[in-house]
């Protein structure tokens, strides 16, 4: 033996009924990402994102499509003459 110390472990996980339930949706919800085509990076970043912000990451990319959405909406309608010059 060379003096090996035994290190308990601690688990980050909540390891309850309503925490793996809580961690398969995540992981559900990064998969949606992944399914629409999203970049290895882009899914580790709104992972990141929601994780800090205690949401979903598809809920984190529908928000931000949303807005990026609505902003361009007016530009569509002038660059289709629909809108006021």
């Amino acid at each position: 033996m060379l003096g090996h110390k035994a290190v308990a472990t601690i688990e980050r996980h909540d390891i309850r009924p309503l925490g793996i339930a809580r961690r398969k949706r995540f992981d559900e919800s990064l998969d949606s990402l992944r399914a629409m085509g999203l970049s290895s990076s882009a899914v580790e970043q709104y992972r990141r994102v929601a994780r800090g912000k205690h949401t979903l990451p598809h809920e984190l990319a529908c928000k931000i499509i949303k807005q990026a959405a609505e902003a361009a909406a007016p530009l569509a309608m002038v660059a289709s003459g629909d809108g006021p010059a």
